[in-house]
């Protein structure tokens, strides 16, 4: 019985433009993350400037929310007047920082 031979390809899986893609773009991508996050940690440029309108009113609603006072602007009304997924996910944001850059820096290379 004649035995068949693979066709074996030029370039081998592992090395293909595509599998590099796959394997280093994740890691590209969370380390521009987390430069950006530091330079504006630590810049000096007054990042809450472009803090504007419904951003820095979710932001402080979740900044509430996530420090546990509830579902308020001002730490005494209550409000409700927010699309809850996009607040839950600044909420989850801010358990990890209570800094408005970084919430605005990541939320901008994310989206």
């Amino acid at each position: 019985m004649p035995q068949l031979k693979e066709n074996i390809p030029a370039t081998t899986a592992g090395n293909s433009p595509a599998m590099l893609i796959r394997r280093w773009a994740p890691w590209i991508l969370t380390a521009q993350m987390a430069i950006s996050i530091l330079l504006a940690v630590i810049s000096k440029y007054p990042w809450f400037d472009y803090l504007r309108d419904d951003f820095f009113y979710y932001l402080i609603v979740a900044q509430n929310f996530a420090s546990g006072h509830g579902s308020t602007f001002n730490g005494i009304v209550p409000t409700n007047g927010y699309h809850p997924l996009w607040m839950l996910v600044l909420a989850g944001l801010s358990l990890f920082t209570h800094n408005p850059a970084a919430v605005l820096v990541f939320v901008g290379k994310c989206s």
